[in-house]
């Protein structure tokens, strides 16, 4: 059977008509030959879809190019666009290991394969950054995917309508309110082939959504007790970050409701990460976090060791520790040779060998120490040029002693002085401090095996500096604002501390107020923190609060006369023993007789 055929005639409905005769035959010989007709259905390819999809690609390309620098991350979900500049492939909805902790500039979703609230459920899967810029390309977008994004603070966002090139965003905060929250979405611009064009008299694709000020809304604030930041949002004692905190929300026309904190919670960053709160403070070394946003630094405080106070050194022992051990030794030196010289004089120019005239000496050396009257009786000029020295060398070094030994009784000493850490470990001293804390020793092996050894873990209350002041058996680690600041509340009857602060600090900690990331107050309360702290009002505060430290009796440092504070009578004492010695040996060799007595 063969098949000619005849003729076609236009399509219609994408189908054509052929009309052929169908010829049977029988060894080349034609039978029959009878016409048929024959419907076939044709397709035919559109290239405008094509075209739309080369257009949206172009407008991608622009609006990131627009909207990233050089060397800004670019996260985009698995999708198939190929643009023209390096992206991180991520599948939001598995699990993303990102040892680097690199965080996205710019987040490019493909919002038909990974819906707003599947990438807002995987964003605790990844290195997640509220403040970056969004791009979400689909082909449908509403109200409730801006209220969504809003609760978020994800205010950087724009909408990629990929059927009609449409780019929309939302102002959530249009009416000036952090809780009334508008979702409308606005077209902002377009693509064409060229790339974007700005629609409606905006001039960019992530314009400012921040209001000049706010109207009547309300942030939620948890808190530390810790005095003297934070004591209570009544009366007159309310901590300085309180106050500080009344002053600025004041300003800006917001109100802030306060809820302490109960119990030791050490990580803040999951309560502002589900915006169970606003805003956290009362924290030393808060856990550094992506999902938070600290403010400028208003202050500074030092974190130090205090241990208990030594022990205090009875007044009786003065006696002796007003004088260096080397002074003493010099002292009796001194005494003995000047007993021995007035012994040999006798020996040699009197003749007068008893053992009798050699106590006498030394009884008449000792009485001039004391600055008592002698009655011995001088008859050399090198015995006269002797005493007179040695008497101005004595009243040098009476009145050292007589002056540091009353500098010693007016005051509260203590055995030991306490510089170091090393004390800790010498006494045993059990830890007390938070696991944040304790890191500050990772890079101290011993100190750190001796943390993890006597480790007790202590809140932000004054417990365990209760236990140090009383119970002597543990060293804290706390602020130095805090500690001097509660430090009223530990001293003996008369007044005294009854905790000691080693002076080198541990750490410098800068005091800031702790946001969840992208919060949109942030801004303008930073603004205006930073005023506070330029013209004097921060400085003001702090000032109330440390007024409010009463002046305590300070121990007094032990700090005995050494030989390099007593040189001076020695000296002269030195220059006395000389000139009697020349004096001396002059009178030998002229044969020098005693001349007439006279008693000192």
């Amino acid at each position: 059977m063969t098949v000619n055929h005849l003729n076609n005639d236009p399509p219609i409905n994408n189908q054509i008509t052929i009309k052929t005769f169908i010829n049977f035959s029988d060894n080349e010989k034609i039978l029959c030959s009878e016409p048929v007709e024959i419907k076939v259905t044709m397709f035919f390819l559109d290239i405008q879809p094509l075209l739309e999809f080369s257009k949206i690609l172009n407008c991608i390309n622009s609006i990131v190019q627009i909207s990233t620098k050089n060397g800004n991350n670019i996260f985009q979900s698995d999708g198939k666009l190929i643009l023209d500049f390096p992206t991180i492939q991520i599948n939001f909805q598995e699990e993303f290991i990102n040892p680097n902790k690199i965080t996205a500039n710019l987040y490019l979703i493909d919002n038909e394969k990974l819906s707003i609230s599947e990438f807002l459920e995987s964003r605790s899967e990844t290195n997640f950054n509220p403040t970056a810029r969004y791009l979400f390309v689909g082909e449908r977008f509403e109200a409730i995917d801006a209220e969504k994004l809003s609760k978020e603070f994800m205010m950087n966002t724009i909408f990629l309508n990929r059927e009609t090139g449409e780019i929309n965003t939302f102002f959530p905060y249009e009416f000036s309110d952090v809780q009334n929250i508008s979702t409308e979405l606005k077209k902002i611009g377009h693509c064409n082939a060229e790339g974007v064009v700005m629609d409606n008299g905006y001039l960019s694709l992530f314009p400012e959504k921040y209001p000049a000020f706010w109207k009547n809304s309300t942030i939620l604030l948890l808190y530390n007790y810790e005095p003297p930041y934070a004591i209570s949002t009544t009366g007159d004692k309310k901590g300085i970050e309180i106050e500080l905190l009344d002053l600025i929300l004041t300003v800006i026309n917001i109100t802030g409701i306060y809820t302490q904190r109960i119990g030791f919670y050490d990580n803040s960053s999951l309560v502002l990460m589900n915006h169970e709160f606003d805003v956290f403070f009362g924290n030393f070394g808060p856990q550094q976090s992506q999902h938070n946003d600290y403010t400028v630094t208003y202050t500074q405080d030092s974190v130090h060791w205090f241990v208990p106070q030594p022990k205090m050194i009875p007044k009786w022992k003065f006696v002796y520790r007003a004088f260096s051990k080397y002074v003493w030794i010099s002292w009796v030196s001194s005494t003995l040779i000047t007993s021995i010289f007035w012994y040999i004089t006798h020996v040699i120019l009197k003749n007068q060998s008893h053992p009798k005239s050699l106590i006498q000496g030394i009884l008449m050396v000792l009485r001039l120490f004391i600055e008592q009257p002698g009655r011995n009786q001088i008859k050399l000029l090198s015995q006269g040029i002797l005493v007179f020295l040695m008497i101005q060398s004595t009243l040098v070094l009476n009145i050292l002693y007589k002056a540091k030994y009353t500098y010693f009784l007016s005051g509260r000493n203590y055995d030991k002085t306490v510089n170091t850490i090393e004390y800790i470990m010498t006494n045993d001293l059990k830890i007390g401090t938070n696991k944040y804390q304790a890191g500050y020793y990772n890079d101290d092996p011993i100190m750190k095996k001796y943390i993890d050894e006597n480790f007790v873990l202590c809140d932000t209350s004054a417990t365990c500096v209760n236990q140090t002041a009383t119970g002597r058996k543990i060293a804290v680690l706390k602020p130095d604002r805090k500690v001097a600041y509660i430090s009223n509340s530990f001293l003996d009857c008369d007044g005294y501390p009854l905790i000691h602060k080693i002076p080198q600090p541990v750490v410098i900690v800068l005091k800031s107020f702790c946001f969840s990331v992208g919060h949109p107050v942030a801004p303008i309360f930073n603004r205006y923190l930073q005023y506070t702290v330029d013209h004097g009002f921060v400085e003001k505060i702090l000032d109330k609060y440390d007024r409010m430290l009463e002046i305590k009796p300070q121990a007094v440092k032990i700090v005995r006369m050494n030989f390099d504070n007593v040189k001076a009578p020695f000296f002269i004492l030195m220059v006395g023993y000389f000139s009697a010695l020349c004096v001396c040996i002059i009178e030998i060799f002229l044969g020098t007789t005693p001349s007439t007595s006279r008693n000192i």
